[in-house]
């Protein structure tokens, strides 16, 4: 991976407005003491998730099953057995798990604060249980009937409770099991050369009459395109089954992929036949509405990067010139809205929830390329920029800005007086960096919440007769 350098920059990192150079160890410069409390929260479990108000903290006990603790009061109640997979809704309201496939089977359980454990929702899913919390709340998942048939069924999300929790079903698959795509109203279903939509409001279904593979679905479900033998991009609405608008992709190209950036636009992803002097055969991105098809990137493919708040563009490419080649990357808003670029990058750029920043972990390919540069990205014209400079390469497995505010949380290293590494969670602003408390390892699960700004982690200790523990940590940060 990479980021493009700016000019004078030998690390391919960004203008630094405000720079620290770490020189030959990891010590990243000046930095404040925060002290900031570090608290115990669990011993013997490990971390799963803690919901956005903060309020419950699910693990699973080790060699046991899976617990809650109510984060005011400490108490920890066993909800289920262990499980593959879990979710919080983003009220706080239900927590959704599940288990691993057994025999084709999942079972699937909801618990809510105030239960003593958790209720079951069925022991003979097949596949995933979705849930949906826009629009429509609800969850679905298809269940083995006693015939061996697929049932598509679905659960009002806020109504299900332990007392009562009313399953409809709204399609019977007769052969095969069904895949599912959770939308804001319709729900869809598809399985070998059928696809299906499902009208959560009304109860309807209809048989759309072609193949998933022929389809691109919108994130909320209420447009669906297809890309025409012409190489036109055909976008209908999912109510009325009625084509919203049909527009061309520019140019003649080997192969086309599409998919849905929001309801009313489309990303054409194109590629071309490769020169006989080319390194890489040509490439172009193209952002397609009803009004046609605009230009999002030349010579790099883009595609939907999730973040809290919104869904932006990330497109990646490489540049050449002659034999010698870089990768290229480019953050987007949408089309002609770049926010930040770069070259050569160790993950993915982290990005603040109001999108006004990103941090990226760039390097060099050519010149000194186990150096690494932690670049502060203001996406505001006139925004203050800042680095980090490292020797070598650092865990990026922490690496994500807290929740509503201008603040990245990292794991920073330093270089003990022997010669080890030792990584601290620190918190930084692109100028002033604050150390908040030492860890025993950087490859640990982790959960970053804000409002307070917390961290959870999850840390392994060795204990002076060799033997070692798990626990659960609350920094704040």
């Amino acid at each position: 991976m990479g980021l493009t350098a700016c000019p004078g920059d030998p690390d391919g990192g960004m203008d630094a407005g405000t720079e620290v150079d770490a020189g030959e160890s990891f010590d990243a410069g000046e930095t404040v003491d925060g002290g900031a409390p570090v608290q115990t929260l669990m011993e013997a479990a490990l971390l799963w998730d803690v919901d956005v108000q903060q309020r419950f903290l699910v693990a699973q006990e080790a060699g046991g099953g899976m617990v809650v603790q109510d984060l005011a009061s400490g108490e920890v109640r066993t909800v289920a057995p262990p499980v593959e997979g879990l979710r919080f809704t983003a009220d706080g309201s239900a927590l959704l798990l599940w288990s691993a496939q057994a025999e084709g089977l999942r079972s699937a359980w909801l618990w809510r604060p105030g239960d003593s454990q958790a209720f079951l929702l069925s022991d003979h899913m097949q596949g995933y249980i979705l849930m949906q919390e826009h629009g429509e709340r609800y969850l679905s998942f298809i269940e083995q009937t006693p015939e061996g048939d697929s049932d598509v069924r679905v659960v009002d999300l806020d109504g299900c409770t332990a007392q009562a929790c009313s399953k409809r079903t709204l399609l019977r698959v007769l052969e095969g099991v069904p895949a599912l795509h959770a939308g804001a109203r319709y729900l869809w279903a598809w399985q070998g050369e059928r696809t299906w939509i499902i009208d959560l409001v009304l109860g309807t279904v209809q048989d759309l009459g072609m193949p998933r593979s022929q389809l691109r679905i919108s994130p909320a479900g209420s447009r669906f395109g297809v890309l025409t033998p012409k190489q036109n991009v055909q976008v209908y609405d999912t109510a009325t089954g009625a084509q919203l608008w049909e527009v061309p992709v520019e140019g003649t190209w080997v192969s086309l992929s599409a998919s849905f950036f929001n309801e009313d636009t489309v990303t054409v992803n194109v590629r071309g036949v490769q020169g006989p002097y080319e390194s890489f055969p040509p490439v172009r991105s193209f952002s397609c509405t009803a009004r046609g098809c605009t230009t999002l990137s030349w010579a790099k493919t883009c595609e939907t990067f999730a973040t809290r708040t919104q869904p932006l563009l990330f497109c990646s490419g490489v540049d050449c010139f002659g034999v010698r080649c870089s990768a290229s990357y480019t953050l987007l808003k949408g089309a002609g809205e770049e926010l930040a670029n770069g070259g050569f990058i160790d993950t993915l750029p982290a990005v603040s929830d109001d999108l006004r920043t990103s941090v990226w972990m760039t390097y060099s390919y050519i010149v000194d390329r186990e150096r690494r540069t932690l670049s502060w990205a203001p996406h505001d014209a006139g925004g203050s920029s800042g680095v980090l400079r490292y020797p070598g390469q650092i865990s990026v497995n922490l690496f994500e800005f807290i929740p509503g505010e201008q603040r990245f949380v990292f794991l920073n290293p330093k270089q003990t007086p022997v010669g080890a590494t030792e990584y601290f969670v620190s918190v930084w602003d692109g100028k002033t960096l604050q150390e908040v408390a030492p860890i025993a390892s950087p490859h640990v699960r982790h959960v970053v919440r804000g409002q307070p700004a917390a961290l959870y982690m999850n840390e392994t200790v060795t204990d002076p007769d060799g033997t070692s523990r798990v626990r659960i940590r609350r920094f704040a940060l």
